[in-house]
């Protein structure tokens, strides 16, 4: 008999290519409650203040993407750091790298493949240092993301 894991290997992860699987398992896709999490309230600023529709949407679907990326980051820089005490509790040792399913090299190369920054991967870490929330920094890394689209966008109404 298999113990209890956190881990949902069915649903949408279980119609992936069997060699996509331990990277959308390593970044929580099977639980997108976090993303979730991070973007809604982007939704409805965008509802709120967008200029039109197509900005909106525009706007939307960057969030969404960004948020799934900014989780899926926090969740392997996590998974990374505590590998090792993973593999002693029966919740967390059948996750990617504590299983061996995923190297921590091939997690290195997942991360910069998700165009990371270094703010989002240091979020997860923050918690380590200091008792208490940081959405300080989760926020300045969502300013930051949000300067760089707009950097490149006409200065039209801009002031």
């Amino acid at each position: 008999m298999s113990g209890f894991t956190d881990i949902r290997a069915h649903g949408r992860v279980a119609r992936l290519p069997a060699a996509w699987r331990p990277y959308a398992l390593l970044a929580r896709f099977d639980r997108p409650i976090g993303a979730w999490l991070l973007v809604l309230p982007g939704f409805w600023a965008f509802a709120a203040a967008a200029p039109s529709w197509a900005e909106g949407i525009r706007l939307t679907l960057l969030f969404l993407v960004g948020a799934f990326a900014m989780r899926a980051a926090g969740c392997v820089v996590n998974d990374l750091r505590d590998r090792d005490l993973d593999r002693q509790v029966e919740r967390t040792r059948g996750r990617p790298l504590a299983s061996g399913a995923v190297t921590p090299m091939q997690a290195l190369w997942f991360l910069a493949g998700l165009g990371s920054l270094v703010l989002i991967g240091l979020y997860p870490l923050a918690k380590r240092v200091r008792i208490g929330p940081w959405q300080g920094l989760e926020g300045e890394a969502y300013r930051l993301t949000v300067e760089g689209l707009d950097a490149g966008r006409p200065a039209e109404g801009k002031r």
